[in-house]
């Protein structure tokens, strides 16, 4: 990652050989390297409609958009400064596929996210427990790292709603619990008539 330009509060940061810019906060919640192996590790086609729960600053929904050009990318974040940095993201990259929502994932009903209309579901979700350990003092950090919103079992819990095919791929960053990026594993298990796939990426 390089900086290319910033302000006071935030930062524009170029990736993939300055092919992407990225508006992240200068303080706080910033992106780092499990949610770039993500948006790698996930394929998207031109025809596809793609989801990201708790998009952050959306470097993931950026990077699907960019690298794999699908219809459209709903990126969902709870925190108003970041989706609106979704959004200008999207705009300095001359991606209109994306779409930013502020939302709480949790809520069954959210205005353009349609229940079983995604074909692919990607997630990098908090991965440190309620009170394990030291809380960090930034409300931001907190938010994105913590479980102190939405759990790995609400990001599921949202991921069946949206699907429309079987495919889901949730990164587990988590060296707190002892989960770091080797490869994957499946889980498949029934919702309805829809097969989930659930890709953790984690090793130990």
């Amino acid at each position: 990652m390089m900086a290319s330009s910033s302000s006071e509060n935030e930062t524009r940061d170029t990736i993939l050989d300055g092919r992407i810019t990225l508006i992240q906060p200068r303080h706080g919640y910033r992106f780092s390297v499990e949610a770039i192996l993500l948006g790698r590790f996930a394929r998207a086609s031109t025809r596809e409609r793609v989801l990201d729960l708790g998009a952050g600053c959306g470097v993931v929904a950026i990077m699907m958009a960019a690298l794999y050009r699908p219809r459209e990318v709903v990126a969902i974040e709870i925190q108003p400064p970041l989706a609106a940095m979704i959004a200008r993201s999207a705009a300095i990259n001359g991606l209109q596929s994306v779409n930013a929502v502020c939302a709480d994932l949790r809520q069954k009903k959210i205005k353009g996210v349609e229940s079983a209309s995604f074909d692919l579901v990607i997630a990098n979700p908090p991965y440190r427990a309620v009170a394990a350990g030291r809380e960090n003092p930034d409300h931001g950090r907190r938010v994105a790292r913590g479980e102190n919103a939405a759990v790995l079992e609400d990001f599921i819990a949202a991921a069946r709603r949206a699907f429309s095919v079987d495919k889901l791929c949730i990164s587990k960053d988590g060296q707190v619990r002892g989960f770091w990026y080797a490869g994957h594993s499946s889980l498949k298990e029934r919702s309805g008539r829809r097969r989930v796939t659930l890709t953790l990426l984690a090793s130990r």
